[in-house]
């Protein structure tokens, strides 16, 4: 096992050295000693002169100092990583709290939190887990120790303190014969630091009742960890935006998204117009049925609402994109009931170019809804060019299925199926737009209210729908026909 425990002082230190001497028996242990100091400071002597006559190849100094550019939180993270370390070991002081707080919160490995009783670094015989057995990692550290880990207590992150402290009496008087007082344990998993188990560790830690305490972190996940870097990346290109832009766009996102008459109506225009360049085969008038188009709101409401966790929204952005939709359907139906007075029907070029989708529209949706996002967050960029984009993905198909529904036209040819067709590249469209606008929200610093709220079991469903539904059109499309 390869530790690392961050040194700030000389009790850190003898804290450290304890728990080497408890883990020598492991023939793999690699102790690597983080001092944050100079290399000339009294501590870095002080660290030299303890670790005279100790076995060099285990343990491994490495000191750090917060310079310019560079944080204590960075060094430490560059220097666990360098070392390969599996745990970062951060030991309480009331003097150092707050630095081992933002180290604990920051670094985002797997960290454990102790606190130990001045005659032991961790009690070696038992651990009571307060809200969750240990995970892999503790769990085989608690066993090289020679702890014995007893049920957990059962609390999760939406207990009281003053209920665990009931628990932790009851369960001390039981224990009151016990040479040794048993370590209290918190398995945090992920880090929400707005949860409240969160408090209840930070409560135990500082409790002066609690002589033994260990809190556990988890390291941050190789898609979170990836994510992260695509974020860091993104902003060499485009610097997050302020919080007042970040107001201001989900305000004007929420009230877009909301269904009235005038959206109603736009939506039936443009599908009228969109209608006639169809049957036309005239691409100029299409363009500017996109033109008047107001579908990029909603549907950048609907990848906010997915970025942020709300609900609300998510479910008004898809209200109002979904009647949109139908009033659009029903004005081309309209438009086509209209033609058929005049002329007999039939399928021209351009209806029949949208009745066949292929693996390049999901690209027009990504990349329309990329754009349009980016535009929408950037104030010197013209969002309409980026609306029109999705507009041109959207009312042309639509209109083409009305047009179709109205001229009875069902049989499907090489060239195309109709109906199905363009009502399927409508669907992937507006969920890859969706999905893009999702993404660029989110590295532009859209940020959810908390944590929680993008791992809410409604969240990971809908991300779950949107990307099997595109894969099922996906295999739709790509079957031989």
């Amino acid at each position: 096992m390869n530790i690392s425990c961050a040194i700030r002082s000389d009790r850190c230190l003898a804290s450290a050295l304890k728990l080497y001497e408890a883990l020598q028996g492991e023939s793999h242990l690699s102790l690597n000693l983080l001092v944050f100091a100079a290399d000339n400071s009294a501590l870095a002597q002080s660290v030299r002169h303890r670790l005279g006559g100790l076995d060099e190849a285990a343990i491994h100094l490495h000191f750090i100092q917060e310079v310019e550019g560079v944080t204590y939180e960075q060094g430490c993270r560059d220097a666990m990583r360098s070392h390969r370390s599996n745990l970062l070991c951060l030991f309480y002081r009331e003097e150092d709290q707050a630095f081992e707080q933002n180290l604990f919160e920051k670094v985002a490995v797997a960290t454990l939190w102790i606190k130990d009783d001045e005659k032991d670094v961790i009690s070696l015989t038992k651990v009571i887990p307060v809200t969750s057995a240990p995970n892999q990692l503790v769990g085989s550290f608690y066993t090289e120790l020679g702890s014995a880990l007893l049920d957990p207590l059962g609390f999760d992150h939406s207990s009281t303190f003053e209920a665990v402290q009931e628990s932790l009496a009851e369960l001390a008087e039981a224990e009151a014969r016990s040479n040794a007082s048993p370590t209290i344990f918190i398995d945090l998993g992920d880090l929400d630091p707005r949860r409240s188990d969160y408090d209840i560790a930070r409560r135990l830690l500082q409790a002066e009742e609690y002589l033994s305490v260990a809190v556990f972190r988890s390291g941050v996940s190789p898609s979170k960890r990836i994510g992260s870097r695509i974020k860091r990346a993104a902003t060499h290109f485009a610097p997050a935006m302020q919080r007042s832009e970040r107001i201001e766009l989900a305000r004007e996102l929420q009230g877009g998204s909301e269904l009235n008459l005038e959206f109603i109506g736009l939506m039936a225009a443009s599908a009228m117009l969109a209608s006639f360049g169809l049957l036309q085969n005239s691409a100029s008038v299409i363009i500017g049925a996109m033109l008047i188009a107001p579908l990029m709101t909603p549907i950048l409401g609907a990848g906010l609402a997915l970025t942020q966790g709300n609900r609300p929204l998510f479910r008004a952005s898809l209200i109002t994109i979904f009647l949109g939709f139908v009033s659009a359907l029903f004005a081309s139906m309209a438009f086509g009931v209209l033609f058929m007075v005049f002329r007999e029907p039939w399928n021209t070029e351009e209806m029949w170019a949208r009745c066949k989708p292929s693996p390049l529209d999901f690209c027009v949706g990504l990349v329309g809804g990329i754009a349009a996002s980016y535009a929408r967050t950037r104030s010197h960029l013209s969002s309409a060019l980026a609306g029109a984009a999705i507009a041109a993905a959207l009312v042309p198909p639509i209109a083409t299925a009305g047009l179709q529904i109205v001229f009875m036209d069902w049989a499907a040819s090489p060239i195309g199926t109709p109906v199905i067709g363009p009502l399927l590249l409508v669907s992937v469209n507006v969920l890859t737009i969706m999905f893009g606008a999702s993404l660029v929200l989110w590295i532009r610093g859209m940020k959810p209210d908390s944590v929680a709220s993008t791992t809410h079991p409604w969240v990971l469903r809908s991300f779950a729908f949107l990307i099997l539904f595109i894969l099922m059109i996906l295999i739709w499309i790509l079957q031989p026909k």
